[in-house]
């Protein structure tokens, strides 16, 4: 037989081989369908257990429900008997003119307490008490104790549910049961069933009985049905906590001193029960034994009642089959495994070098290969093997060359990235630092000649229009500088929309104000344009949309030598293009009547200069593409368009053109806005323009912290002259010197110093008690550190050049002033 598997098992393939094999495993469907009669029979016999313990909980919810049901009805007839109402008419009147010791009070009292000792035994109660109207016991059969107390009154039984139910049933007029509680009394647990006396509709005393608990705890505790371990649990709930009311079969002082935690064991059957839930399940008891169970509520009684037993006993036949089952198992198991082994000795060999060249490859030991005489499919497996670690070893070597090459690209990619974001903060804090003094004294000069007497001007026209130029310079410096930095952060997307209330009509006039100088420079026509009514107000970026109209404008006046530039805005429906379809479906949003509806707004820049081909047209977008004469390219840094057509498609807008050589250009674009309502103090009718002369008030303290000085004579020189007192710092160490003296009332700090930094200082002031709530505005040339110093502790960030309206806008809001102005006409442009 040995012989015969040799030969068989020499001359057959793998795949012979493992049917050969695998004939073994016949027994294991065997085992599959043994599981699933054991799974059906475990399913089945648990079913039946959870089923019969549901038929024992409703029948003890049932003869509870009735138990109880059967005591209110023979209250409420006891209570209508004329004899119970002859005599608590009696007690009343006896307790109330002579007392529970007199004479007269125990001759009724030996008339009626053999009815009522009748009504105790017949009925099979506990006990019987008649309440007075008032809240006096005025009898009770055995309760003695009680006898003259008044239940409102008294200490002892005021919060008691004796009391609950007689002020329960007296107020509502009707029969009334007391929940299954504590009753401190007689240190047990009690149910009071209560029941209103009339005589002619008047309410003369409550009638009270008290159920026998040995008649409820017979219904509870009767284990027919459960086996030698089951039991009835009852509970209700207090203070957050479930409260056994009645003995255990297995702790017989259960009543009122076993509990359970709800919020520990919120999903404890007792726990749900008493909430009024009902269910079925498995949960481990308190004596840490793990049960079947069927929950129910009692409503008569407001409580819960748990119907379980042992899962040991209650599977006991179930248990004997499965450790049949298991063993049929086992011994299946035992020849699957037997069956395993052989095969694994025919291919364990092959595969375990395969296995062992598998990890070779994958610790890049690639020139490993594979011994094997077999001829079957493994053999086969081997020598394909062997191939692929060969070409892996040819591709992993190009790949690694790559990676290198791709590493030293990545490497130089980075290190131009960071060279160029160090170049632009670099270069932008050291352009923006002189055009902080540039632009700011010129502004302070302009003010001078215009607010000085006629006396005391030595400015000419000549020089008010040179410090005009100056200031014009040094604002298009600063809009290049910009430019360059939008370019910068448009390339990783870091621009973002800051929408507003925009006074549409005042930020137009405020356009075509500062385009005015321009146009008169070159002789030619500005025309401004409006169609339709626009609205007030609208929400938009007021920066980005002023920034998109300048660049327009400005790329317009820059190539019109002759004729006129026009900036024409219009509401989307009023256009008057009837052969516009888009336009026409769009009409009904041109409505500017409601807030907070959307309006489509044509922005459009149209003028007379000299046109584009086609071929220049696609590609005016392009960064750093300038069009026309030497002339013109040499102003500006190409970026202009560029920059605007991303700020439109970031506003979820497209910017259009159309172009003829020769006879000029039109830009365009639609903007879809929420119309909203202007403050209204922003939405009168301004007649006058103001210069600021001072403020109203105390005088108010600034501290200015920054390593140049030319930087703080320039605050200086626009705070002094308004009334402000002012100290001066050179650095951060200095400037905290300084607050620490003067205790300023508002801190205007530059953020890049030498020895100790404005960000250095600002974070030692926060420290400090005193200095928690000063207003702090961070001042720099590099508008990249904004993040820094709101994260450090500045309230504001002003970027230079420091613009004065701005600045003062932050003094008035930190400060609350009240400014002095110097009113002048307005010149309408």
């Amino acid at each position: 037989m040995k012989n015969f598997k040799t030969k068989v098992l020499k001359s057959n393939k793998l795949v012979k081989q493992l049917i050969l094999y695998f004939l073994f495993i016949s027994l294991v469907p065997l085992t599959v369908v043994t599981s699933l009669v054991y799974w059906i029979s475990s399913t089945t016999g648990k079913t039946n257990i959870i089923n019969n313990l549901s038929v024992i909980a409703e029948s003890k919810a049932n003869k509870i429900e009735t138990f109880i049901t059967e005591k209110q009805k023979n209250a409420a007839s006891i209570s209508q008997l004329p004899t119970i109402i002859q005599a608590i008419d009696r007690y009343r009147i006896s307790f109330e003119k002579y007392g529970i010791n007199s004479q007269e009070y125990q001759a009724v009292n030996f008339q009626n307490k053999l009815v009522f000792n009748n009504y105790l035994e017949n009925m099979g109660y506990q006990n019987i008490f008649l309440v007075s109207q008032k809240g006096d016991v005025i009898f009770s059969v055995k309760d003695s104790q009680a006898l003259g107390k008044n239940l409102y009154t008294n200490s002892n039984y005021k919060q008691s549910q004796l009391a609950k139910i007689f002020d329960l049933s007296k107020t509502l007029m009707q029969v009334e049961i007391s929940n299954y509680d504590y009753y401190q009394v007689t240190d047990e647990s009690v149910v009071f069933i209560a029941s209103p006396i009339f005589k002619e509709k008047l309410i003369l005393g409550v009638v009270i009985f008290q159920i026998n608990n040995e008649d409820l705890y017979q219904v509870v505790n009767d284990y027919t049905g459960l086996g030698q371990t089951g039991e009835t649990l009852m509970g209700i709930e207090r203070n957050k906590q479930i409260i056994f009311v009645t003995p255990t079969r297995h702790d017989r002082k259960a009543a009122f001193q076993r509990k359970i935690d709800i919020n520990d064991y919120i999903k404890h059957p007792l726990v749900l029960a008493a909430k009024g839930l009902a269910g079925k399940g498995n949960f481990s008891d308190y004596r840490g034994e793990e049960t079947l169970a069927v929950w129910r509520y009692l409503p008569s009684l407001n409580s819960g009642i748990v119907v379980k037993i042992d899962s040991i006993e209650a599977m006991a036949s179930l248990i004997t089959n499965r450790n049949i089952i298991l063993s049929l198992g086992i011994i299946t198991l035992l020849l699957v495994t037997i069956a395993a082994i052989l095969v694994t000795q025919s291919i364990s060999a092959p595969v375990v070098e395969l296995t062992q060249a598998a990890k070779n490859i994958a610790c890049g030991q690639l020139d490993k290969t594979i011994k094997c005489e077999r001829t079957d499919e493994l053999g086969e497996l081997a020598t394909s093997f062997n191939k692929m670690a060969s070409q892996l070893k040819e591709s992993f070597d190009s790949l690694e060359q790559r990676v290198a090459e791709l590493k030293l690209a990545k490497n130089a990619a980075v290190a131009a990235s960071e060279s160029k974001d160090r170049f632009l903060a670099n270069i932008s804090h050291e352009l923006r630092t002189p055009l902080n003094s540039i632009i700011g004294y010129s502004k302070i000069l302009q003010r001078d000649s215009t607010t000085s007497s006629p006396l005391q001007r030595s400015f000419e026209p000549r020089q008010i229009l040179n410090l005009r130029i100056i200031q014009q310079s040094g604002n298009y410096l600063l809009s290049l500088i910009d430019e360059i930095l939008d370019f910068s952060k448009s390339k990783v997307g870091k621009i973002e929309l800051l929408n507003g209330t925009v006074d549409l009509q005042n930020f137009l006039i405020g356009v075509v104000g500062i385009m005015e100088m321009q146009v008169r420079e070159k002789n030619i026509r500005f025309i401004y344009e409006t169609v339709g009514t626009l609205p007030s107000a609208i929400k938009a970026d007021e920066k980005r949309l002023r920034q998109v109209l300048l660049n327009l404008l400005s790329n317009a006046v820059k190539f019109t030598d002759l004729g006129e530039v026009t900036l024409k805005v219009s509401l989307f429906g009023d256009l008057g293009r009837q052969g516009d379809r888009e336009m026409r479906k769009l009409s009904d949003y041109s409505s500017p009547q409601s807030p907070n509806s959307p309006v489509f707004i044509r922005f459009e820049v149209i003028d007379t200069g000299v046109g584009m081909s086609k071929e220049v047209l696609e590609k005016i977008f392009q960064p750093f593409e300038q069009v026309g004469d030497e002339t013109s390219r040499a102003k500006g840094t190409g970026l202009g368009l560029s920059i605007t057509k991303q700020l439109i498609e970031l506003m979820g807008s497209k910017i259009h053109v159309k172009s003829q050589l020769g006879w000029g250009s039109t830009f365009w674009f639609d903007l879809c806005c929420e119309v909203v309502e202007l403050p209204e103090e922003e939405n009168k009718n301004q007649e006058y323009s103001s210069q600021i002369l001072g403020y109203k008030g105390d005088v108010r303290q600034v501290l200015i912290v920054d390593d140049r000085f030319e930087n703080r004579l320039l605050l200086a020189s626009i705070l002094k002259p308004l009334g402000f007192e002012v100290n001066e710092a050179n650095d951060g160490e200095q400037g905290l010197e300084i607050a620490s003296k003067t205790r300023p009332d508002l801190i205007l700090t530059d953020l890049m110093m030498p020895h100790k930094t404005g960000l250095r200082m600002v974070m030692e002031l926060r420290k400090r008690a005193e200095f928690k709530e000063t207003p702090i505005i961070g001042i720099s040339a590099s508008i990249f550190i904004r993040n820094q110093s709101i994260s450090a502790g500045c309230n504001e960030f002003l970027p230079k050049p420091i613009d004065e309206e701005t600045l003062l806008a932050l003094l008035q809001n930190y400060l609350h002033l009240e400014w002095v102005y110097n009113y002048q006409e307005n010149v309408n442009v």
